[in-house]
């Protein structure tokens, strides 16, 4: 109810907060889609992988935590030359790879049980998936910037991230329900629950793949920064 009243308040205000003409142009539809399976995949897993570790292997809060480690240090070695790179080519053949590189090392993790090795059963699975990340997240944002008009940047970056964070606390309440996991009761229930949970959302990220490579252009590009855009857009005005 509330959810449509404010889209209700926002099709007719004057001045609304999130234009619905954004979601007018294909581009930044298709790529909120795509945040959607993305991002509630990635919430889910983080948790997902953390737990395992924890009920089924036995391992420390502090070991189960850090365990993906590794996917976070190639997001912060490599994004800045993805998002370069999504400059060049555009951003529709790494939004369709990298959902299915990420997709894959879900699947990889799904592998966990209750003996555990870090460098056996986690760190492949982290690297793929790492590597799925770095392929995608630079090139989603700048791509949905680079869909709306130069002055509406600036909300069309806080859409999708509103819409991220909605995705990722969703899958959370969702996913361990479909999979049994909310009521499964000891370690063997828990681990299969938690491996056929990481299945669906391995299944969701790669699910972003096809919807990107048929949804977008060839044409599509992605901007630099929402500042570029408006310098871009103004250069355009008589």
């Amino acid at each position: 109810g509330a959810t449509v009243g404010f889209v209700r308040h926002m099709r007719h205000t004057r001045d609304p907060l999130v234009p619905p003409s954004l979601f007018g142009d294909r581009t930044f539809t298709v790529v909120n889609l795509a945040t959607v399976l993305l991002y509630g995949s990635l919430g889910v897993s983080f948790f997902l992988v953390a737990y395992q570790l924890q009920v089924a292997a036995g391992w420390s809060a502090l070991a189960a935590g850090s365990a993906l480690l590794p996917a976070t240090v190639l997001m912060f070695v490599l994004s800045a030359a993805s998002g370069s790179l999504a400059q060049r080519i555009g951003p529709r053949l790494q939004l369709t790879v990298g959902p299915l590189l990420a997709g894959a090392g879900l699947f990889l993790l799904a592998r966990i049980g209750p003996d555990a090795s870090w460098a056996a059963d986690v760190l492949p699975g982290a690297l793929v998936f790492g590597l799925g990340l770095v392929t995608f997240v630079a090139p989603l944002t700048a791509t949905v910037m680079a869909a709306a008009d130069p002055d509406h940047v600036s909300v069309a970056s806080g859409v999708n991230n509103a819409v991220a964070r909605a995705a990722s606390l969703g899958a959370l309440a969702v996913v361990p329900v479909i999979s049994g996991l909310s009521a499964a009761s000891g370690p063997s229930q828990v681990i299969e629950a938690v491996q056929v949970a990481m299945v669906i959302a391995a299944c969701a990220a790669a699910a972003a793949a096809p919807l990107a490579f048929l949804g977008l252009g060839r044409t599509v590009r992605a901007h630099r920064s929402a500042a570029g855009a408006r310098k871009k857009g103004a250069r355009r005005k008589p």
